[in-house]
């Protein structure tokens, strides 16, 4: 069947869209994945995983976001941060101990939000979706406008990710609207609260020179949140009576970006 051209999820122009890796390659998203679409395990915990060959992938966005974008400039700046961030845990001995990793604070905030925008299955023109966009694009905005970029260390060797699922009847979370990308070492959540006083929040750090590098102290404790529970890989969207999930009409039922995946 030949390609049609469709609006890239980032810049919106029209043109033939190509596979983007969400999380990026270089950080450990290579080689085969099963993965479980979000809430199936509570659903049916028989169900059978789904599989990627050569990585989780979307074909969501044109060459040039892609390649030149994402693949060139950014992502090299988050894959960095990855390999830094695992080698100073590896060091820590105790749950005090704090972390200082110097990286490209802009470029590597862009390639988080980058593969964010990539991991919907379909281009959607909704305000947050603009926000993004507007931040990846223009390389002098230091934040998103109402929006906070948390980190936490992820110290599970599975990936996670989701975008744009409400929570509420949750004494953290209740009304909160988040997006999730984990991987190996890292866990970034963009969400229109500040919820927990162990995250850091990046855009603390960013500014409006994209080639700057800020030192970033990050705390050990961030594997648990403020009541003591563990972030596992499927944390904050686990399913219990104290929360209540809502995800928009539009992407219901397009569930594949929403996953949990077993590297």
């Amino acid at each position: 069947m030949a390609k049609v051209k469709k609006q890239c999820n980032i810049c919106g122009n029209l043109d033939y869209l190509t596979k983007d890796h969400v999380p990026p390659q270089c950080c450990d998203n290579r080689g085969n994945v099963n993965f479980y679409r979000l809430f199936d395990q509570n659903i049916n915990p028989k169900k059978k995983p789904g599989q990627f060959q050569r990585g989780i992938y979307f074909e969501t966005i044109c060459a040039r976001c892609n390649n030149t974008l994402l693949g060139e400039e950014y992502d090299p700046s988050l894959g960095d941060f990855q390999d830094m961030l695992i080698e100073a845990v590896g060091k820590c001995s105790t749950l005090s101990d704090t972390i200082s990793i110097t990286c490209n604070i802009n470029k590597m905030c862009r390639a988080v939000i980058g593969h964010l925008l990539a991991a919907l299955p379909f281009y959607f023109d909704g305000e947050i979706e603009t926000e993004l966009r507007k931040f990846f694009l223009d390389r002098s905005e230091d934040n998103i406008n109402q929006q906070y970029l948390h980190f936490w260390i992820n110290n599970e060797k599975r990936v996670a990710m989701a975008r744009n699922i409400g929570i509420a009847a949750d004494p953290i979370f209740d009304g909160a609207i988040i997006s999730l990308l984990k991987f190996p070492g890292a866990a970034f959540m963009l969400c229109n609260k500040k919820v927990d006083d162990n995250f850091v929040d990046l855009f603390d750090y960013t500014s409006k020179d994209i080639e700057e590098e800020k030192e970033v102290i990050i705390n050990l404790n961030s594997i648990y949140s403020k009541n003591g529970e563990a972030r596992v890989t499927e944390w904050p969207l686990i399913v219990d009576d104290n929360r209540l999930f809502v995800i928009p009409q539009e992407i219901k039922d397009k569930t594949l970006f929403s996953t949990f995946l077993d590297v």
